[in-house]
């Protein structure tokens, strides 16, 4: 019953939200319009002096700077996996940008890759040591999807890479709502675009889309966070503008 209060009253709060959200963007767009988030900075999306402010519930794509960083954050983290052989592989709306966009969806909001749970203590104490020291490497506890190493620009900019852990179980590979994949459906590993650098995908990268998008996931999407959900069709495959 509260669950289901909640979940209504939620579209009204990110009304109210998006009323007061709607004076400040005018306002930065004035006086701010050329502003940038930084790691020194809040993400634009919870910065009050950003032009973007609250951009995702007005379904607005990722801004530039926010994109960039996602962009970096992913390549920095993957090359650390890489250079210490540490197996990984993208998945969720990251595998899905890179298929679809041959980079960061437009609208994306972070970053997704799978790491093996029993190398996870091994993936954060590396992290820790080889990445720039403003990043912020942690791990979190999801009631669904399970555990979670994040990777966060830095301590005020929370724009964030999540790496998801799965298991072997049998022949089975189990992650993500507890969804179970064969074996030989991710592995072995191979490489695609995304960008100008290339990351490790399952071999078979349709059955996952499939299973967490649907039989249309090249053709349909619709904005998570936006306040309007409504599907529509994709008439733009590019990727999320970036800055290098």
């Amino acid at each position: 019953m509260i669950k289901t209060i909640k979940s209504f009253l939620r579209p009204l709060k990110i009304r109210l939200i998006m009323l007061k959200a709607e004076k400040i963007r005018k306002k930065n767009k004035k006086s701010n319009s050329d502003y940038l988030c930084s790691k020194d900075t809040k993400r634009c999306f919870s910065n009050e002096f950003s032009p973007y402010y609250r951009y995702e519930y007005f379904g607005e794509n990722t801004p530039v700077c926010c994109a960039t960083h996602l962009y970096t954050i992913l390549n920095d983290v993957t090359r650390v996996l890489e250079e210490n052989n540490l197996e990984y592989f993208i998945s969720f709306g990251t595998l899905l940008g890179a298929v679809r966009h041959g980079g960061l969806i437009p609208w994306d909001t972070d970053t997704d890759i799978l790491i093996a749970e029993k190398d996870k203590q091994r993936v954060i104490e590396i992290l820790k040591k080889a990445l720039p020291s403003h990043y912020r490497v942690m791990e979190d506890t999801d009631d669904i999807v399970g555990s979670i190493v994040r990777v966060n620009l830095s301590e005020s900019n929370t724009l964030h890479i999540d790496l998801f852990t799965y298991i072997e179980e049998a022949n089975n590979i189990v992650f993500g709502y507890e969804r179970r994949f064969d074996k030989e459906d991710i592995f072995p590993l191979k490489q695609i675009p995304f960008y100008d650098f290339k990351l490790f995908a399952p071999i078979e990268i349709g059955k996952q889309l499939k299973t967490f998008y649907g039989e249309d996931y090249m053709k349909y999407a619709y904005k998570q966070w936006a306040l309007d959900k409504t599907k529509f069709e994709i008439t733009d495959f590019v990727p999320a503008k970036i800055k290098k």
